[in-house]
C-alpha cells in the first residue's frame, strides 16, 4: 500500500512526507531539520534536502513535518527563507 492512500501527505525524492503522526509500527531514526539558505528558494528545495538526509539514515518517511518562512533581522531587502523539520522514520511496508 502506498502511504498517501492511508495518510495525508506526499512524496519527495522517494520519501513520504506527512504533517501527521504515523500510527503504524515504525522505528524512529532521528529528528531532522533543513532550510533554504538562500532567498527566493521554494519549499521543494528544502524537502529535497530533507529527503536526502532521511535516505542516508535509512528512512522511508518523515512524519510530524513542519515548515515555514523566516527573515533575517538585519536584512534591508526581502530575503525570506524556508525552514523545515520532521522526524525521519523507517516503516515496514
Amino acid at each position: 500500500m502506498k502511504l498517501d492512500e492511508k495518510y495525508r501527505g506526499n512524496y519527495e525524492s522517494g520519501i513520504f512526507f506527512t504533517e501527521s503522526e504515523i500510527k503504524d509500527e515504525h522505528q524512529v531514526l532521528k529528528k531532522i531539520k533543513s532550510d533554504s539558505k538562500m532567498m527566493n528558494a521554494n519549499l521543494g528545495i528544502v524537502k529535497s534536502k530533507m529527503a536526502s538526509k532521511a535516505k542516508h539514515l535509512g528512512a522511508n518517511a518523515i512524519m510530524n513535518f513542519k515548515y515555514g518562512q523566516k527573515r533575517t533581522l538585519l536584512s534591508i531587502w526581502d530575503d525570506t527563507k524556508w525552514y523545515a523539520e520532521g522526524v525521519a522514520i523507517k516503516l515496514e511496508i
